[in-house]
């Protein structure tokens, strides 16, 4: 005899909208939102940076709250790397959502890549990024 019998109908539909919540937060964190912030990464960062975007990688981890973007590279228009990295992570702590203030167990950014160049009119490669248009 199967002990699911003795429970009430109502505590099974509970139990089964339970699982299909969880269900659909697992699914909305391990794969809706890599592909949402991959794509909202290379589609704004263009805008801001005025420079190519590319991201390899977007992981995150709903349970853990974990978040990992590997390979993100910005290059200048004519191809020249401007800055990126290989992989950077971010834990947070649970106790972040009941504080309603960010807390990490760790950050971590490996290889980190910036370049720094003094053009030809006395500027540095990275001064539109502090004009008024990209400041907004």
């Amino acid at each position: 005899m199967a002990w699911y019998r003795n429970v009430s109908p109502q505590w099974r539909r509970r139990v089964l909208i339970l699982v299909g919540l969880l269900v659909i937060y697992s699914l909305a964190g391990f794969l809706l939102v890599p592909w949402v912030l991959k794509s909202q990464l290379e589609k704004r960062l263009p805008g801001l940076t005025q420079r190519n975007a590319t991201v390899r990688q977007v992981k995150f981890n709903p349970w853990a709250l974990s978040l990992t973007i590997r390979g993100l590279e910005l290059t200048e228009p004519d191809g020249r790397r401007f800055a990126g990295w290989e992989e950077f992570y971010v834990n947070s702590q649970l106790s972040s959502l009941f504080r309603w203030a960010w807390t990490f167990r760790e950050i971590r950014l490996q290889e980190p890549f910036g370049e720094v160049v003094l053009d030809r009119d006395g500027r540095f490669n990275f001064a539109n990024l502090f004009e008024p248009e990209n400041l907004s």
